[in-house]
């Protein structure tokens, strides 16, 4: 329920209130990329396969995107301090509960309200700006909430193999239920404002739920965003360290440090790509030009990936991570083209993009692989990665379909 305050919060209180929900984030980007480093160590604990722990690390991806819509409708009717605060306990049992497991079904389960839990984070900081942020700001605050994200995607690599190594995986993975579980004392305290225009009180949540599905100017960005999202994920959560280990000959560390520059790259993105949309008065203009840089960048990891060395695979992954951000404007250009009070279920279905994607483009790139005798051979990586590159191509050109409303 929507908090009315009779004096409006200090700049200080905002911004922690705004720092919480990156804190979440920050978590959330550590449960969506770190499933690379943990699958080795799950797989011999429970004597599994690749195909079972894909599809385990998959549950949270297939409980966001089933959330996406609810996230939005509950958080338009609710507010933010209510939702935030449901979604990082959940997340923090769901961590508990995963590193708690003995047999294959608690990880399914703990994974998948993990997901669960996570789903809300970004709308919430969304919902955050539009109604607490000077407008001037907000692709540069949005940049910002990414960069937050994506060193939580660090935390999953090096610091994560790091953990483990030293502590064991269950013992690490507590430590984040602990992080989450005091972030989720901590969003009690954030405060809910309406947006301005914001007439939700007098509007149904499914009539704008129909308005925002009904919208066509949604479709682009959605389908942009699974592809370019999707394929980052790929490459940082799933399939990075494997091709780097198998290819490569590195030993897992050194891996997942290669890995983390292309999370350090999306981290960078975030906040330079957002600022420049915001000096630019533009999100259009950066989508297609970091876009089409993104697919250049594909095609040399597709046809000359292999023969690179160890710095210029170090410049690849940064730019894999950094290019692959063109997406992150979209979440403006799809809250302007609704009404303010479905701003919340706008950018839920936009989301829902975002992990269809990281779904689907995985278990392709698996299902490739499979074809071949030696699943992690050159040539399977190579034809992997090859259609990877032409879903990313074909969906680069909705960019020019984007509504760009300022």
């Amino acid at each position: 329920m929507n908090i009315k305050e009779k004096q409006n919060p200090s700049k200080l209180h905002i911004f922690l209130m705004w720092s919480t929900l990156l804190f979440a984030y920050f978590l959330n980007f550590f449960h969506t990329l770190n499933m690379g480093v943990l699958q080795p160590y799950l797989i011999d604990a429970f004597q599994s396969n690749l195909v079972t722990m894909t599809n385990i690390g998959s549950m949270y991806f297939y409980c966001y995107l089933i959330m996406q819509i609810p996230t939005g409708l509950l958080i338009d009717k609710l507010g933010v301090r209510v939702i935030a605060t449901a979604g990082t306990a959940l997340a923090a049992i769901g961590t508990f509960i995963f590193a708690s497991a003995d047999t294959l079904l608690p990880l399914y389960i703990g994974r998948g309200i993990v997901g669960i839990g996570t789903a809300v984070n970004f709308i919430c900081i969304i919902k955050f700006q539009l109604a607490w942020m000077p407008q001037r700001i907000i692709m540069t605050l949005t940049g910002v909430a990414c960069f937050v994200g994506a060193l939580g995607g660090i935390l999953a690599q090096t610091p994560l193999v790091y953990l483990i190594e030293n502590f064991g995986w269950r013992e690490s993975l507590y430590f984040i239920g602990i992080a989450s579980s005091v972030n989720a004392l901590l969003t009690l305290f954030i405060k809910d404002k309406k947006i301005e225009g914001d007439n939700s009180e007098s509007v149904s949540v499914f009539k704008g739920l129909l308005s925002v599905i009904k919208n066509i100017h949604i479709l682009p960005p959605f389908i942009y965003y699974a592809a370019f999202y999707g394929s980052y994920v790929l490459i940082m959560g799933y399939s990075g360290t494997s091709w780097l280990e198998n290819v490569h000959n590195f030993d897992k560390s050194t891996a997942s440090a290669y890995v983390s520059f292309g999370v350090i790259g999306a981290a960078i993105a975030a906040i330079v790509i957002g600022y420049w949309a915001d000096k630019i008065n533009s999100r259009k203009t950066p989508l297609l030009i970091t876009g089409f840089i993104y697919i250049l960048v594909w095609a040399t990891l597709a046809w000359f990936g292999h023969t690179l060395s160890p710095f210029f695979l170090a410049v690849l992954l940064f730019s894999i991570g950094f290019f692959s951000c063109s997406y992150i404007v979209c979440w403006i250009c799809v809250q302007r083209v609704n009404l303010p009070q479905y701003s919340g279920i706008a950018v839920s279905v936009y989301n829902m993009g975002g992990f269809i994607g990281p779904i689907i483009l995985p278990l392709l790139f698996v299902l490739v692989q499979d074809k071949y005798a030696s699943p992690v051979s050159l040539e399977a990586f190579q034809a992997a990665f090859k259609v990877i590159f032409f879903i990313i191509a074909g969906t680069y050109l909705f960019g020019f379909l984007i509504n760009d409303k300022n």
